[in-house]
């Protein structure tokens, strides 16, 4: 790995999307923790209460748990299955931006974050990765997570339309939800398009 110059300047347009990285996730945390409460016919307070101490993993194992045991139907799932697939790796693009260190490569001058991690076959040696980071790169992850809150929020409609209950995301009373929504339509087909590691 090549010596990078560490510094906390980055431009506006990298903290700006920075930003969006954080916010989104914020979000999609919380549309998670209301598709959990939907299926368990929570009311927020007590789903506050079930969901707030858990991280990303937890609450994808506990909303496919929950809704294997309880709901039966195929758009959901599907929803539920995309969901799994790409949270994980978006979350770890998501931790990086929050944790990482910055520096600017000492050839390019390009922005990258540095993370530090354990490798795989000697736990007491830790290794350096980066990976470019300039603004594009991270309103990639950011386009991401919106994409899977599209998702996040179109499952938690069509759990509140199961379960009889109401949404706090939908504007109109849950009676009112098509159930052939849009956005559980189109995700059988749906690519997110992450950065690479060097």
């Amino acid at each position: 790995m090549p010596t990078y110059v560490i510094t906390p300047e980055l431009s506006t347009e990298q903290y700006e999307q920075i930003g969006k990285v954080m916010a989104a996730w914020a979000y999609l945390e919380s549309s998670i923790d209301r598709s959990i409460w939907r299926i368990l016919d929570a009311d927020n307070k007590t789903g506050r209460i079930i969901t707030t101490r858990i991280n990303m993993r937890s609450k994808l194992i506990m909303l496919r748990l929950l809704f294997d045991r309880h709901i039966n139907d195929e758009k959901a799932g599907s929803a539920i299955s995309t969901l799994e697939k790409y949270v994980e790796e978006v979350q770890t693009w998501r931790n990086h931006y929050a944790h990482g260190l910055w520096g600017k490569h000492p050839e390019t001058g390009n922005f990258n974050v540095i993370w530090y991690t354990g490798g795989k076959k000697d736990q007491n040696r830790i290794y350096g990765q980066s990976a470019e980071a300039e603004a594009k790169d991270i309103g990639d992850v950011a386009s991401c997570i919106f994409s899977l809150i599209g998702i996040a929020d179109a499952l938690e409609r069509r759990l509140s339309v199961l379960r009889g209950v109401s949404s706090e995301v939908c504007e109109q009373p849950h009676e009112d939800i098509d159930p052939q929504d849009q956005v559980l339509e189109s995700i059988s087909t749906a690519e997110l398009y992450l950065p690479s590691k060097e």
